[in-house]
């Protein structure tokens, strides 16, 4: 397959770039990082005065069937959306919506080198000196992305959404999505359904880009403690900033530290720079609807990678730890949020 692939990719980029001279790709390696769409590491090179150039870029495919709905050019689209007004993202290098090239419709870009996306490396004693200078540009980042203004064509890229109604579209789409992929019948995910129709949001201040999966693994940072990228845009979408605070604050992924989201700042110092990169305050009220739904959310995708693992007997061993694994946590969140112990 990775041989078939390399063959395939040095074509395609050498008709994309004709005056790269001898276009060959070469050291494809498959990586597994919690991502749906299958993605790739590889080598492109080229002779150049005589002499091989080289660099490493990043292929990311969608197949016929991923965790998520998607649109082939909705994460690109938000890179380069991102990209536009100044956050750290890849450098795109070619959306392609044909899947004849490598059977499927892909997306390519330069890797973006000598960086650590892992929350395992945040655990050593280098990273541990560097936590708070990552957590302070992390949730800077994302006040960042929430202050954003959108043009009238930047939001027609997205399907299209209300400010009173944007919460009934991601609500109306994770229940659906739950229901679908579900192999068992779950009480506390049907109560926190029933609670979510039952309790809506305040209406937000605004519409921002969402990055939808904002979290610690899913941002590149260097030995000096800068995150250079923000990855995996695939659930990006127009809605409330509140959703991807909750999802960043879920205690999944702070394990067992609850007070410090993900691995790094305390949540009461991450919340400051995010009201102070957005220009907005962070409503208690929205903050706890929009962290429930998060945990459906949650529960839905791994509810999904457990189908895959009976349906295609899946031996990868991402695929049924994640659906065993985190599909408690995310229970497990439900309870705390919604039936709390007494005091």
């Amino acid at each position: 397959m990775d041989q078939d692939l390399a063959g395939n990719l040095a074509l395609y980029l050498q008709r994309l770039q004709p005056d790269l001279a001898s276009l060959r790709v070469e050291n494809v390696k498959r990586f597994f990082g919690g991502s749906s769409k299958p993605t790739y590491r590889a080598d492109m090179l080229w002779m150049a005065a005589g002499a091989t150039e080289t660099s490493g870029i990043v292929v990311r495919t969608t197949p016929d069937r991923s965790l998520v709905d998607h649109h082939d050019d909705i994460e690109p689209e938000a890179i380069r959306m991102a990209g536009r007004h100044g956050l750290p993202v890849p450098r795109l290098i070619a959306l392609e919506t044909d899947p004849s090239h490598i059977g499927s419709a892909f997306f390519i870009m330069q890797e973006v080198a000598g960086c650590e996306s892992s929350s395992r490396a945040l655990a050593t004693p280098h990273y541990q000196l560097l936590r708070d200078k990552i957590g302070g540009q992390k949730w800077r980042i994302l006040g960042q992305l929430a202050a954003i203004t959108l043009s009238d064509e930047e939001r027609s890229r997205f399907p299209p959404v209300t400010i009173d109604t944007s919460w009934v579209t991601e609500l109306g789409k994770w229940e659906r999505y739950y229901h679908e992929n579900a192999q068992e019948y779950e009480p506390m995910v049907e109560y926190a359904l029933r609670w979510l129709r039952e309790t809506p949001p305040p209406v937000p201040e605004k519409l921002s880009l969402v990055h939808g999966d904002y979290r610690t693994g899913n941002f590149l940072f260097d030995r000096d403690g800068d995150i250079k990228a923000v990855l995996d845009w695939e659930m990006a979408h127009i809605g409330d900033p509140m959703e991807d605070i909750g999802w960043a604050i879920c205690r999944l992924w702070g394990w067992p530290d609850r007070d410090r989201p993900g691995h790094l700042i305390a949540k009461r110092d991450a919340f400051a720079i995010w009201e102070a990169a957005s220009g907005m305050r962070i409503d208690p009220a929205a903050l706890k609807w929009w962290s429930v739904l998060g945990a459906v959310k949650g529960m839905a995708l791994w509810a999904a990678m457990g189908r895959k693992v009976v349906e295609e007997n899946s031996t990868v061993s991402m695929d049924y730890s994640a659906s065993w694994f985190p599909y408690d946590g995310h229970l497990r969140e439900l309870l705390d949020q919604l039936l709390p112990e007494p005091a």
